[in-house]
Order: C-alpha cells, then structure tokens, then sequence
C-alpha cells in the first residue's frame, strides 16, 4: 500500500480537508483494505465515530468515489447503508477521499468468534435478507451500472484469473485444465436470460456491521454492480468458510432467500460456478500469496465442492 495511506498526520489531514465541518479526529484506526486497494480506516473525533476510504491510484480513486456515489443513491432507494457525508476526488496528485457515517458498532469478522454457532446463524440469516432487498431494487441504484453479457463477463472474469494462476508457473498443468474446463462447462449451462440486479460484490464479514452482537446493516459499497445475484451468496459463503464452504453456513444464507423468492433450477450449478470464480479471483489477489502447496490444495477443493446438502436441508 502507498507510504501516503501509512502516515497517521497525512490520514489525519485527508480527513479535515474532506470534511472541515467535523472535529479533527482524536484518534484513527487502520481497518483491512477493501476490494482494489481501497484503504479504510475508523476516525473518532470528540463525541464521534466516522469511516474514511482513501484511493490512492487509479482503480481506488474509482471504487471510493464509486462507492460514495452507491451509498446515496441506495440511502435514496430506501436500503439501510451508511450515509455517506462527504467524496472528494483526486486533487493535485493525491488521492480520492471519501468520509461516511458509522452503522454498528463492529464487524462480523470482529464478532464471530464470540457469537456461537446459533448468533453466527442468525447474523448469516439476517445478513443474506438485507442483501435479497437490495437485490430487488432497481438497476439504476447502480452508479454507471451497463454491463454486457453475463455470460461474457463471467468468461473474460475467469480467463484472466487462469492467465494470472498460469503464470505462477508452479501448479499441475492438469490441475489449471480442469479448472478452466469446469468454468466452461459450467458457464454453457448458464440461461441466457438470468435478470441481473444491484448486487453487493464483495460481501464477507467484514461488510457486515454488528451491533449488539446482531446485524446492524451492510458497509463498504465500493465494488457495487450489475450481475446475478447467486454471486452475492457464494461469495458470501466463501469468505466466510473458504473453498470447502459448510452446509452450517450455506443453509441461513439459502433459507433468507428461499423465503422470498423461488429458487432457479440451475441454482446448483451457479454455486459451484460462482464459489469455484470467487476461489480464483482469491488466490489471485496479490495481497494474498500462498506457497504453491496450498493454492494447488485451495482450488481443488474449490473443484469439488457441491451445495447439495444444504440445498437439500433447506428444500
């Protein structure tokens, strides 16, 4: 990450120069990055608590200002977000900056450890139908939301996450064939006709705010998009459990969405495609480099991993 996002008394700034009619921040804390690079950070002024995106080269500049411009046409739509206070594009060679309000009062990554299987189940559930209310908004909640093909985009999606694997130069040649044949095979027994709708795009724990230990609402906009929103679940469930996601966690997630809207046909083979693309974009995630030995073990769990059983439990 950029030395600029690692100076306390330069977030500082960015942040009083963002918005000049809050108090200056008292003290500031370094959340994980968000989706291409963005930089987060908790800032506590006297009295108060506020989220700050900071997006230092191109791609982070777009999702914060991307993001800043989805919470205030989601707050307008009606869908519980942060509201967000204030986005200033890049100015001078910095970066792009945007300030929000705080919803809860910690994350779901913060808080799972001590919630129980019953509380963790509960958070999913509960977590899995905010996101069916915004999958039933309209597509102009979508800052710049045109896309092409679905089919296309999951395809371009998944050629280049397998160019990236190719070129670590130290997985099985068999192993790569029969993860980009899987894609296809799957990709071909996509309808041509899935309704794409706003979507998350990135949700995992960590998007989930948390306040007395139940859900409080959904954070962190940035990588918001057109697309089926089937993504939404398996991304859900695999920064939640990984490759080898568990009937525990897929049966809240399926059972929220199960009481609003019938499940498609299909609904087993877009899990697998889905987990098995959230699976590659992860290990191709250059902030995330595992030794060979575990991407090799990562996504051939990710190959056979099925959500039968779950389907199954909630059916």
């Amino acid at each position: 990450m950029h030395d600029l996002v690692e100076d306390p008394e330069t977030v500082a700034a960015l942040f009083e120069a963002a918005v000049p009619e809050l108090p200056p921040p008292a003290a500031i804390l370094r959340e994980p990055d968000g989706p291409r690079g963005v930089a987060r950070f908790t800032v506590r002024t006297r009295g108060a608590g506020y989220r700050m995106k900071i997006g230092v080269d191109d791609a982070g500049a777009d999702a914060v200002l991307r993001g800043a411009r989805s919470l205030v046409a989601l707050t307008l739509a009606g869908w519980c977000a942060p509201r967000s206070l204030a986005a200033r594009p890049p100015r001078d060679g910095g970066p792009a900056v945007a300030v929000e309000t705080v919803v809860g009062t910690t994350d779901g990554a913060r808080a799972w450890a001590a919630l129980g299987r019953d509380g963790r189940a509960a958070l999913l559930h509960a977590a899995a139908t905010a996101l069916t209310r915004l999958h039933a908004l309209p597509a102009g909640v979508v800052p710049g939301g045109t896309v092409g093909g679905w089919r296309e985009r999951v395809l371009r999606c998944a050629a280049r996450h397998h160019g990236r694997l190719a070129d670590r130069g130290d997985l099985p040649d068999a192993l790569l064939a029969r993860a980009r044949a899987a894609v296809d095979a799957l990709v071909a027994d996509l309808p041509n006709d899935i309704a794409l709708v706003p979507c998350h795009g990135a949700p995992s724990l960590r998007e989930i705010a948390v306040a007395q230990r139940a859900f409080a609402g959904w954070r962190d906009l940035e990588a918001l998009r057109l697309g089926d929103p089937w993504l939404d679940v398996a991304y859900l469930a695999f920064m939640t459990d990984g490759p080898e996601s568990r009937t525990p966690t897929l049966v809240p997630l399926l059972s929220a969405y199960r009481a609003v809207t019938p499940w498609p046909a299909d609904l087993a083979g877009r899990l697998r495609l889905y987990l098995l693309l959230v699976t590659l974009s992860s290990l191709t995630d250059p902030s995330l480099v595992l030794p060979a030995e575990g991407c090799a073990l990562a996504l051939d769990a990710a190959l056979d991993w099925g959500a039968g059983d779950a389907l199954a439990s909630v059916a």
